[in-house]
Parts: C-alpha cells; sequence; structure tokens
C-alpha cells in the first residue's frame, strides 16, 4: 500500500504526483459563498507540526481552525465569505520555510448543486480492541463523507453499504440529516451513523472477528448512497485494503547478528530457535568464506542446509545433512511464507552466524537458562509475570529474573519491565519473550486473545464501534 494519503472519490480534487513533497488531494473540492465547511487536505512527504504551518485559499476565504490528523492529513475549517469570487483556485501550504500548492484545488461554485463525497482513509490493519465500547469517538478514522445541499429542504438518509471482496456485503449503516437546509454543508465520519443493518447471514463471519480480535483481511468497498425520502439524488464509492500485514521471523539462537563478531557454539548440531508468525518456513544455513564481508556474497554459496514448508519455531540441525565443520562460520535466514488472495507474501529474518569451534579452543560451558511458564495464554491490556532461572552444573536453581534481558517479539504485542512483568497491548496472536542470560537465550510463546470488557462487548457493540452507531 502506498504510504502517502490516498482519496478515492469522484468529485473531488486529487492530482496525479510522485512522492516527493506535494498537496495531494483536497477533499472537498469545492464550496459556496456564505457557508462553513471542513476541508481535509493530503498531502506527501511533508513534516506537519501542530502550529507550525499555515493555509491559504485566497481572497474570500477564511481559515478558521486548522488540525493534524495524520501525518498525512490536514484538516481545516474554512469559512467563505458571500462575495467570494466565483472560480477555481490555488490552495496554498506554508511549513516552516517551505511552500508548496496545491493548483486549482479548490473551487467557489454558486448554490444550486447537490455534491455527496467519499473520502477513504487507508488502514492496512484493524483491531478490535481499537474501538473503545465507552467512547465511540475514539474509534479509527476510516471515512468522511461530505454532503453539500441544493436549494430545496429536504430529508436526507444517507446509507453506506460495505462489502468485501471475499466476504461478500456486510452491512448497511445510515445518517439522517433531517431538515437538510437549502444550501446546507454537512460532513461526518464513520463515528458519526445513527443506525445499522448488518447481514444476518455473516454473522459468524463477525463472532469470528471478536475471536481472533481482528478484521478479516480483505478488500473493502464501500458505497455510498444520498436519498431524499425514496429518490436516490446522487451516490460515491471508495475502496480500502486490510491485508493485516506479519512481522518478519526473528532469530533467536544459535549465532548472534551478522557484521558483530560470530558467536562461538561447541555443538555441530546446533539447536536452532527462531520466532515466526507465517504459516511456513523456510530455514537456509550458507557457508561463510574468507574474505567474504556482506550478506550478498555469502548468499550466493550453496547452503550446506536448507528446508522449506517448515511449520514451526525450531528444529535441530539433523545429523543427515551436510556435517558442519570445526573452525569453520556459518550464517543462517528464515524466511516465512504466508499464502494469500493476492498471491504467497514473503517476510525474511535479519541473518545470523556463528563459528563451530575447535576442540582445542578453550570453551566457557554457560549455565542452562530456564523460563517460567513456559507457554502463556492471555489477553489483550493485561499482565503477566515471567520468572528466568540458572541451573548450575550442582543442579542448583538460581533466581535470575532480574539479571536476564528481556524482549518482547514482535515488540508492539506488549512491554516487559526488567523484574519480568509483561503487558499486553491490544494487538491480537502470537508473539515470544525472549530472555537472555550471559550467552544463553531461551523464549516463551504468548498467546494472546481478545475478550470482551466489563463493559458489554458484543456483537452489536462491534458493529456499532465500526461504523460510528452511536
Amino acid at each position: 500500500m502506498k504510504n502517502f494519503y490516498l482519496l478515492i472519490v469522484a468529485s473531488i480534487a486529487f492530482y496525479n504526483v510522485s512522492k516527493a513533497q506535494q498537496i495531494v488531494s483536497v477533499a472537498p473540492g469545492s464550496g459556496i459563498p456564505g457557508t462553513e465547511i471542513i476541508v481535509n487536505i493530503g498531502v506527501s512527504g511533508i513534516n506537519l507540526q501542530q502550529g507550525a504551518f499555515q493555509l491559504d485559499f485566497g481572497n474570500g476565504i477564511t481559515i478558521v481552525t486548522t488540525q493534524i490528523v495524520n501525518p498525512q492529513i490536514l484538516s481545516a475549517r474554512i469559512i467563505i465569505a458571500p462575495n467570494a469570487l466565483e472560480g477555481f483556485r490555488d490552495v496554498t501550504l506554508l511549513a516552516g520555510s517551505n511552500k508548496y500548492v496545491g493548483p486549482s484545488a479548490f473551487e467557489v461554485t454558486k448554490a444550486g448543486n447537490f455534491v455527496l463525497q467519499l473520502e477513504v482513509i487507508p488502514m492496512q490493519s484493524l483491531y478490535v480492541a481499537d474501538f473503545d465500547p465507552e467512547n465511540v469517538k475514539n474509534a479509527p478514522l476510516l471515512f468522511r463523507i461530505n454532503v453539500q445541499n441544493d436549494q430545496v429542504q429536504r430529508n436526507l438518509t444517507i446509507k453506506l453499504h460495505v462489502s468485501g471482496a471475499e466476504n461478500g456485503f456486510l452491512i448497511t449503516a445510515e445518517k439522517m440529516i433531517n431538515p437538510a437546509v437549502p444550501n446546507g454543508s454537512y460532513t461526518f465520519t464513520n463515528r458519526d451513523f445513527d443506525r445499522y443493518l448488518p447481514n444476518k447471514d455473516k454473522l459468524e463471519l463477525f463472532k469470528k472477528t471478536l475471536e481472533s480480535g481482528k478484521l478479516p483481511a480483505d478488500v473493502y468497498s464501500y458505497k455510498l448512497e444520498a436519498y431524499d425520502n425514496s429518490i436516490v439524488l446522487a451516490t460515491d464509492e471508495g475502496v480500502n485494503v486490510v491485508n493485516n500485514p506479519i512481522a518478519r521471523p526473528e532469530l533467536i539462537s544459535p549465532g548472534i547478528i551478522f557484521g558483530q563478531v560470530p558467536e562461538i557454539i561447541t555443538n555441530k548440531n546446533p539447536f536452532l530457535q527462531w520466532f515466526s508468525q507465517a504459516a511456513q518456513n523456510e530455514i537456509a544455513i550458507y557457508p561463510v568464506f574468507p574474505g567474504q564481508k556482506t550478506k550478498e556474497e555469502i548468499f550466493l554459496n550453496r547452503p550446506v542446509y536448507k528446508v522449506s514448508d517448515f511449520v514451526g519455531n525450531s528444529l535441530v540441525y539433523p545429523s543427515s545433512a551436510e556435517q558442519l565443520e570445526e573452525g569453520k562460520t556459518y550464517a543462517w535466514q528464515v524466511k516465512g511464507v504466508n499464502p494469500s488472495s493476492r498471491g504467497e507474501q514473503t517476510f525474511f529474518s535479519e541473518v545470523f552466524w556463528f563459528t563451530v569451534a575447535k576442540l582445542d579452543e578453550p570453551i566457557q560451558i554457560f549455565q542452562q537458562l530456564l523460563i517460567d511458564p513456559l507457554d502463556i495464554n492471555t489477553t489483550t491490556f493485561t499482565r503477566t509475570k515471567i520468572t528466568a532461572k540458572a541451573l548450575d552444573k550442582n543442579g542448583l536453581l538460581a533466581d535470575v529474573t532480574n539479571q536476564v534481558q528481556w524482549r518482547v517479539i514482535p515488540s508492539d504485542f506488549g512491554s516487559i519491565t526488567p523484574d519480568g512483568l509483561f503487558t499486553s497491548t491490544g494487538k491480537t496472536g502470537t508473539c515470544a519473550i525472549l530472555a537472555i542470560y550471559e550467552k544463553e537465550q531461551i523464549y516463551t510463546t504468548v498467546n494472546v486473545r481478545f475478550v470482551p470488557s466489563s463493559g458489554g462487548w458484543n456483537m452489536q457493540m462491534l458493529l456499532k464501534e465500526l461504523f460510528g452507531t452511536k
């Protein structure tokens, strides 16, 4: 997905631009004299800081307030004077010492035309925990709708139909504007609908959404309609792609990240450990020859061991594979593979490397590291205590919880304090918590699921939050 703001509408101003610093869109792209409206400006590559920029729509238009919605969206409330001249005008943004211009980006038009505009804000991932059941206004901003009435007073019903390319029709949400005064201008978002009509055939899908904690990956299409009683006045459409991107695999042991001094190991059949959220993994181990200093050089070597379609997060280097030689250095990497409706998705880990010690080299034997619990099942926004212990050569255990280095992989699943207290975020799925003590390391697997809060989460609440019903 492109990293700049995208407006998928038929009647707003937007431009064919590169990823350079630009004003890329203005929505709505028009207004009539004597009205006050909210305009959203999409930008690409511009560093916006609250209070450190100025907007100008030209003579006859006053900027009342401005707000940075996110790094790609700037919102402004403007007043168009009754005597403002009709026609197109540039939108100018001053940020620091830089000046950006959207040529002919906004039009002052005479009253009389009914305008309906849908403005979609792309979201790659959506988690149920993002929707606060006690505060609809904190729901993620998915789209805005702009309505400009003509010269007739109307009783408007705005309908939004949501469908998925794979999951079909899902829901219709409705917003009443009663009455819509002549030449009135109205702006609302997915947080502001009045009621919804879910597809009852999809209740099982909604149930699975609650259980998984995130919306299914799909291409979601929005069809917007404006009715005056039973008469369709205008329509618009938009699309949002939710693909729930997966973090790349994280290597745990053996070895250390390529570029540092290789870790020395003694076992010619090492126990390889990594963390991956992918459905399948490909593991490859390459020899590192003298003089090779880059990963690209190493990847040209024939791997001593390679396995594809592997399910799991660990394996013992098999005795049937090419034997690892003393005194030689090896590098390894994991490629995660996920099937999807848009083809195979791949995710590459960092590269670790290690050296197999020679028998005559003095090797320090480290204590065995233990972690408890070894597997954790928890919920979003929950704390869990984890301990680490070291086993010495006499079989005695010592608590080293406050001495280990802790890591959460991927890091956006939560945080952990030096004394082993893990706090999960709103993200659901599987993560790992790694404990590193001296040169030994071990990890515990954490399964995080979404559980309705005491506030009464249920299917209606999910739909209410997702589509903004009050």
